[in-house]
């Protein structure tokens, strides 16, 4: 593996060497004539504080447009805090922000189709990252070990989650992942260990090897019935109580080897699978299914049991208000580090709680498998 790695970097690094390089303002640009385009590049005095890229410039009477972050381009630079996109921008390449350690904000504008492999890798002090709907690929390890990442939201039109993209982010709590996703790579939420909930949509037919090992904050997971492939301990999660399987026809999930099960042994006995009804003979009979000791079956797997629409949640004063959610829904209220402060039962479709937040704190709300994020008033 470290020789792969090795391997990749090495490949960018002839590409920030090709091309005329200037500074203009402090940024370093590599210029395109063909085109008069440019592309954020590397600078020997690496850059501190906040930064306004800017989309076009002039240089010996030429206007530039920026079209696109280059490889390395603010690598290692760790007094950066903050980085201002512009909308001429398409592309963030390969290890833009790898190792940005001081870095929290990050604009990323509406005309980026492209994130790179590794672009915000290592970037310690991330906290949010608004993906917008322009972007179609995020490259492998985008967010690897971004700690203090806490919420990301996946637009439409990305159809691949592709391997380590969100490997030990520590602090995510929940993931949006839209319907247009058809892949779940290799240890893509690897060590999330802060993920609460997940929904994998029904357009998904690959859940790769490790992809959610060791989220040991996770204690539900829905399966849909799109998915056809599932790798050894996709769902290795300690705390599992609760595995929805929407699969009509059960596949073999078993490893190669005894401990490289899709879930723990304890699991096995300890958590209820919910198959679809009518399937329970199947289940039983299938390998690394048939491990679960509690298997129930029924309409209920469909998690009918919240009308995502109809639920609200409002926060003020220390009081989390929680209507249309359908009784005896469990909410579990938690801070952005993934700390568990209250939790209810909804009776007439309504829970009150009270928290410790206070105003201008940041409640993660779980009503059943939906999860919210509420800025108390």
């Amino acid at each position: 593996m470290k020789k792969q790695i090795v391997t990749f970097f090495l490949m960018l690094l002839p590409v920030v060497a090709s091309a005329e390089t200037v500074i203009i303002d402090g940024i370093c640009y590599n210029l395109n004539d063909e085109n008069n385009v440019a592309e954020v590049t590397t600078n020997s005095k690496k850059y501190t504080g906040e930064l306004d890229i800017p989309a076009t410039f002039t240089y010996e009477g030429t206007e530039y447009r920026v079209t696109s972050i280059g490889n390395w381009a603010f690598s290692q630079c760790r007094g950066l805090t903050s980085v201002t996109i512009p909308n001429s921008v398409t592309s963030i390449e390969a290890c833009a922000f790898y190792q940005c350690f001081d870095l929290t904000t990050v604009n990323i504008p509406n005309s980026v189709t492209t994130i790179g492999p590794r672009a915000f890798a290592y970037s310690l002090k991330l906290t949010d990252v608004d993906i917008p709907g322009s972007v179609i690929t995020i490259g492998e390890g985008a967010f690897e070990d971004c700690i203090s990442l806490n919420n990301v939201t996946i637009p439409y039109g990305v159809t691949s989650i592709e391997g380590f993209t969100f490997c030990g982010c520590e602090g995510l709590i929940s993931v949006t992942i839209p319907n247009s996703v058809t892949n779940i790579g290799v240890a893509a939420f690897q060590y999330c260990k802060g993920l609460i909930s997940v929904t994998i949509p029904n357009s998904v037919t690959s859940i790769g090897r490790v992809a959610f090992e060791f989220c040991q904050s996770l204690t539900s997971i829905t399966i849909p019935n799109s998915v056809t492939s599932i790798g050894e301990l996709a769902f290795y999660c300690d705390n599992l109580t609760k595995v929805v399987s929407l699969i009509e026809d059960p596949f073999e999930i078993i490893g190669k080897e005894f401990n490289r099960r899709t879930f723990p042994l304890h699991v096995f006995n300890n958590a209820t699978l919910y198959v679809p009804e009518g399937t329970i003979e199947k289940y039983r009979k299938t390998a690394g299914w048939k491990d679960f000791w509690h298997i129930e079956e029924g309409s209920h797997t469909s998690l009918k049991s919240i009308e995502a629409n109809s639920i609200s949640i409002n926060g003020k004063e220390g009081m989390l208000t929680i209507d249309g959610a359908v009784e005896g829904t469990p909410v579990n209220v938690y801070d952005t580090t993934g700390r568990l402060h209250a939790s209810a039962m909804t009776t007439r479709q309504a829970a009150r709680i009270a928290t410790p937040l206070r105003k201008g704190a940041v409640a993660i709300v779980k009503v059943g498998d939906r999860v919210e994020k509420v800025v108390m008033k």
